[in-house]
């Protein structure tokens, strides 16, 4: 499986001790096209040698998405060469715009740098039919599907957080449930736990957690519905299997969003929008920044 390299970053380690060694790890992706995925991971890896920048980055025609560790001007060196890279000037214009989700972090907590080219820049069983940007969920392969998709909403983890808080508000939540600073059942989500949940009726909508069960299981949103799945391009399969039966855990229902930094959660979201008619929800939010984000806006500037 995959390993939490943002939230190990929060620990340090012997070397580096408390202070991180003046280290910073950053988060980051764009769904954007790319039009020479190879040439601009050249250029990336260049990049990441000349900064002396260690991490993992994933290059493919809908995007970049990367974890990577260094120091302060090592990766603001970085972001400057992908804001200025002439080759892509795409993914230029995104960098200027992304979210660099930075935190306090070991210099050198990659061996390496990593940067491939990818036929996705998270693995979802290559469904080529998901758009390269989340705003063009429109695009169909299927020209018999009604074209009348949900609005994907991308959401800031301020205007999330409200949301959300609105939603438990509602409802009577299970004893059990945790919240997102690390509360809540430590199990291995079943699905007749979720299923259960997403089969009521009332719960007109719906937060879903797109992370594998590993990560949901230290920390979740209140009332959240955790997919039981062990890598992220199981979701597809799991959300299947509802299609294949009565279709009714997201028909209709308003679906929010999260995972770790936002990459996930986006590309899960255009998949929901592009249901059959008849298995869709109604509408779609998404977490900009995931978790990442959450706790850099919502917990931190609570003092939490």
């Amino acid at each position: 499986g995959q390993r939490d390299r943002f939230g190990e970053a929060r620990f340090g380690c012997a070397t580096c001790g408390p202070a991180f060694g003046g280290g910073v790890v950053v988060l980051f992706y764009a769904y954007v096209a790319v039009h020479d995925p190879a040439s601009f991971a050249a250029r990336v890896r260049f990049a990441c040698n000349n900064a002396s920048v260690t991490g993992k980055i994933r290059i493919a025609s809908e995007g970049i998405n990367g974890t990577c560790a260094g120091s302060v001007a090592g990766i603001d060196k970085l972001i400057e060469a992908l804001q200025s890279d002439d080759g892509e000037p795409l993914i230029a214009v995104a960098s200027k715009e992304m979210d660099w989700k930075k935190q306090p972090g070991c210099f050198h907590l990659f061996e390496n740098v990593s940067v491939r080219v990818v036929p996705e820049i998270v693995p979802f069983a290559n469904h080529t039919s998901l758009p390269v940007k989340l705003h063009d969920v429109t695009q169909h392969d299927n020209k018999d599907k009604d074209d009348s998709v949900p609005p994907v909403e991308r959401l800031s983890p301020k205007e999330f957080h409200a949301e959300a808080a609105k939603v438990v508000s509602r409802r009577d939540v299970k004893n059990n449930d945790g919240d997102g600073d690390g509360g809540g059942d430590t199990s291995t989500p079943t699905t007749t736990h979720n299923t259960e949940q997403l089969k009521d009726d009332t719960h007109l909508t719906v937060i879903l957690d797109v992370r594998n069960w590993y990560e949901s299981r230290v920390g979740y949103f209140l009332g959240a519905v955790k997919a039981p799945i062990r890598r992220f391009s199981q979701l597809a399969e799991w959300i299947r299997s509802d299609c294949d039966g009565d279709g009714t855990w997201f028909k209709n229902k308003r679906v929010l969003l999260y995972c770790t930094g936002g990459v996930r959660c986006e590309k899960a979201g255009a998949f929901l929008a592009n249901l059959d008619v008849d298995k869709r929800p109604n509408s779609i939010g998404v977490m900009l920044g995931g978790i990442a984000a959450y706790a850099r806006d919502v917990v931190g500037s609570d003092g939490g």
